[in-house]
């Protein structure tokens, strides 16, 4: 969840054509092996830079079995939702 106490800065980022907006729930991060050890952050970052030029489609399902194969045999599941945009356009956004 969101604490409600939460401060936000407002930050402008430009978007070119090519750029990969990756957006995911805690689900991902905190996937669980049978072990008890989580996916984690640098896990996911390394899936990223690994894949990350396959384009969204792709990549989307490198992260999926890679999160499926390392949280097989593990009784704590949690709700996963993940969101990739691939800017296709010639003009900056």
């Amino acid at each position: 969840g969101v604490p409600w106490a939460l401060n936000c800065e407002e930050v402008e980022i430009p978007i070119m054509p090519g750029d990969v907006i990756l957006q995911y729930t805690d689900g991902i991060t905190e996937a669980k092996s049978k072990t008890g050890e989580e996916f984690g952050l640098e896990r996911l970052c390394e899936v990223i830079e690994q894949a990350g030029s396959m384009g969204a489609p792709a990549l989307a399902g490198t992260i999926k079995k890679i999160v499926a194969d390392f949280s097989k045999g593990s009784r704590e599941m949690d709700d996963v939702t993940l969101v990739i945009v691939e800017v296709n356009t010639t003009e900056q956004l």
